[in-house]
């Protein structure tokens, strides 16, 4: 962003059809601790379940931020 992108592109839980796919949870995640949004992320572990159970795919314990461990 700080190059002058404009859009971020990234799937739920980084679940897409090839590898490489970008996590928006951990993205936006990351930009709010780096101070670069302002946004409230309360409804973030929501759409990760939200996804996990759409998708049928766990989250996995180890998972960043959400992740049981």
């Amino acid at each position: 962003m700080q190059a002058g992108a404009d859009v971020i592109h990234g799937c739920a839980l980084g679940i897409g059809e090839r590898v490489g796919n970008t996590p928006m949870d951990q993205v936006l995640v990351n930009l709010k601790l780096l101070g670069a949004i302002d946004q409230d992320l309360i409804k973030l572990k929501d759409y990760c379940e939200t996804a996990s159970r759409a998708c049928h795919v766990a989250i996995p314990p180890g998972y960043p931020v959400f992740g049981s461990d």
